[in-house]
């Protein structure tokens, strides 16, 4: 796991023709190695990751710091996505700057306050078809589903706490949000057909 996807730490090299022929990811200070069993276990009682791009439950409550999950990971590289179609839609960047340009239809993301982030985030999914344009259409119906997918996960992980049925960390219901977002399912939709 990477544990801090974010627009800074992927790279994208072009050929002449402007086609993408290599994507990097890069800045692994806080990775860990799945494939060898060796979990990084949060001792600092912080979160890791970029602030804008962290997973919603990342955000929920600042004062507990879970075991990060490989679901985040994925979680974060949509918000990437979402990021760079509203910032980036043809390859350049938009006119509005980014950072605290309340133009930008994400400036929420970049107030570095958890509340504002988890806010948009929370409704991120009813309006990502207005955002996604350009180079982007293409992969709106998909980020869209996930996006879809990954509100009705946090809303029945919300249900559960309410019933106090709090699932364990490393839990399957935690990893795949209840049955609802399984990660090899996002990996066999996200294939080119």
């Amino acid at each position: 796991m990477h544990r801090d996807i974010s627009t800074g730490n992927l790279m994208v090299r072009c050929n002449h023709a402007g086609f993408v022929v290599c994507g990097v990811l890069n800045d692994f200070d806080h990775a860990t190695d799945l494939r060898n069993n060796v979990l990084y276990d949060p001792s600092t009682h912080y979160r890791t990751g970029t602030l804008p791009f962290l997973a919603y439950e990342l955000l929920v409550d600042s004062r507990q710091c879970p075991a990060h999950i490989a679901r985040y990971d994925i979680e974060s590289a949509i918000y990437v996505c979402v990021w760079d179609a509203v910032h980036y839609p043809g390859g350049t960047m938009k006119t509005f700057g980014i950072g605290t340009d309340t133009r930008s239809p994400l400036w929420s993301w970049t107030a570095l306050k958890m509340f504002h982030i988890l806010s948009s985030k929370a409704i991120l999914s009813r309006y990502v078809q207005d955002l996604l344009v350009g180079d982007w259409e293409d992969y709106k119906k998909l980020i869209t589903q996930l996006l879809f997918l990954l509100d009705s996960g946090q809303r029945r992980l919300a249900e559960l706490q309410l019933e106090q049925l709090h699932p364990q960390e490393g839990s399957l219901e935690l990893e795949n949000l209840c049955g609802v977002f399984n990660p090899k399912d996002v990996q066999r939709r996200s294939q080119p057909q």
